[in-house]
């Protein structure tokens, strides 16, 4: 375990891989974005606007960019240089969550999902690749394959970015869950590299199998057949001293390989649970006030978590 303690004293809010798994980038609120090597030190802090939050942080263009959203629209930045690269604070592109495939940068939210193409020193463009009528929110897998969509009723839907259309409905209790601020935890979404997405919306922590579903031909007069609903295959319930009716959103995070859920528990400790055989593998505990977020390494070796007043943990998850 390797304890490092930022340049500032704002939370952690984002954590980050690099593809390659040698860098990983933290955002903090009021601060700005930081790039670690693998040991935990610092490399450099991109020119980032101080925004009071982030909504998104991912690398992209194979790794050489980092892109940050919040509140105020979404920047690119050079992960080599730190310089800006392109920014957009258009109403529409704010508060995004973003994932990348191959060179495009992929953002989910307010009911769409745009490919943000970058070109340094010119306007970022967005061009719509699936939107639903009064959508939430939603999250887009890192490597660009899979998002999550909530509609303010109905069962959360799983979009097939390769093809555009909806591949799976989910079975989960974030379904006709209402729409009135302060009454509900905003929906979390975590992705695998394996075909498997995990969801948190107030009352567990779900994952999902993401297997695209093979269809059959359907004739110009037949009707497509309607989406079966996916069940989890495997569901972790909120801790028994919870509060009864408290939504539980916990800080989470799959391994690469989809078989291993790395998840907060109370008294700030870490739990590495196994998805398939439904057990509990190993928890860690530390001196850490407020762990915020967590991510694992694309290698699944090396897991880091965020936390309160700019501290960091790095360990091995082997």
């Amino acid at each position: 375990m390797h304890a490092v303690r930022t340049a500032s004293g704002h939370p952690v809010c984002r954590v980050a891989f690099s593809p390659c798994g040698n860098w990983f980038a933290t955002a903090q609120p009021n601060h700005g974005v930081t790039v670690y090597d693998r040991a935990g030190a610092a490399v450099r802090t991109v020119g980032s606007p101080r925004w009071t939050d982030y909504t998104g942080l991912t690398f992209c263009h194979g790794g050489a960019w980092i892109a940050a959203a919040g509140l105020k629209g979404i920047a690119v930045y050079d992960a080599a240089t730190g310089a800006c690269l392109g920014s957009t604070h258009y109403q529409s592109m704010r508060g995004f969550r973003l994932g990348s495939t191959g060179d495009v940068l992929l953002g989910v939210g307010r009911g769409a999902i745009l490919e943000l193409l970058v070109h340094p020193g010119e306007p970022m463009i967005g061009r719509t690749v699936w939107s639903v009528t009064a959508g939430e929110s939603g999250e887009v897998s890192h490597e660009g394959r899979w998002a999550v969509a909530f509609r303010p009723t109905g069962r959360p839907i799983v979009v097939d970015l390769l093809s555009g259309q909806e591949s799976h409905v989910l079975d989960h209790p974030a379904r006709n869950r209402p729409n009135v601020p302060g009454q509900h935890a905003a929906p979390v979404v975590g992705f695998a590299t394996a075909p498997r997405a995990a969801l948190a919306a107030g009352t567990s922590v779900a994952v999902f199998d993401l297997t695209p579903a093979v269809d059959r031909p359907v004739a110009s007069d037949e009707l497509p057949a309607p989406r079966p609903v996916e069940k989890a295959c495997f569901t972790l319930p909120p801790p028994n001293c919870w509060p009864a009716g408290k939504p539980w959103c916990p800080p989470f995070s799959l391994t690469p390989d989809g078989r291993g859920l790395l998840v907060k528990r109370p008294r700030e400790r870490v739990q590495l649970w196994d998805v398939d055989a439904g057990t509990l593998d190993v928890e860690w505990s530390w001196r850490l006030d407020g762990i915020t977020c967590l991510a694992v390494a694309p290698d699944g070796l090396t897991a880091v978590a965020g936390a309160r007043h700019g501290r960091l943990v790095m360990w091995d998850l082997a």
